[in-house]
């Protein structure tokens, strides 16, 4: 039966982000990625990511981002550690 899946009946919330935000530039393929998570684990991923950002000096108003806009403050590998 379906209901005897784990997790089955719980909800989810979705998180996605498309790649490219300049849209209208005749590309061919549009891409869009998302990720998943139950919603009784938002708390612990909330605490998670909140001792990454205070362990590498990100405000809650700073992008943690892999590419893109960084915090100014962050190297390179500042960053992309951060986001790892």
């Amino acid at each position: 039966m379906i209901n005897e899946r784990p997790g089955a009946g719980a909800m989810y919330l979705m998180f996605g982000d498309e790649a490219d935000a300049e849209q209208g530039r005749g590309q061919k393929f549009f891409v869009y990625g998302a990720v998943f998570i139950n919603a009784e684990q938002v708390a612990e991923l909330h605490d998670d990511v909140q001792k990454i950002r205070d362990k590498f000096g990100y405000g809650n108003t700073d992008s943690l981002k892999f590419s893109g806009a960084r915090k100014t403050l962050a190297t390179m590998s500042t960053g992309s550690e951060a986001c790892s």
